[in-house]
């Protein structure tokens, strides 16, 4: 019986040993965890993404100066 509570205790430093040894690491989150904590709320993505894309029209209405290349039309 000692023996065994002998072991159980060995073991049991061993694991916690092992556990303070790899927790400062860290490990990698999920891929859906990481999205989900790193990108910002889908109202905020889809505002950039909106502003991002009148920016580029604006700059390319710009580019062309006159009627533009849609006359043709």
């Amino acid at each position: 019986m000692l023996r065994i509570c002998e072991m159980l205790i060995l073991f049991c430093g061993i694991l916690l040993v092992c556990q303070a040894a790899i927790a400062p690491i860290g490990i990698e989150p999920h891929f859906w965890e990481r999205e989900m904590y790193d990108r910002p709320p889908i109202h905020k993505r889809w505002t950039d993404f909106r502003k991002r894309a009148w920016t580029d029209f604006k700059r390319s209405v710009d580019a062309y100066p006159g009627p533009g290349p849609w006359a043709d039309f």
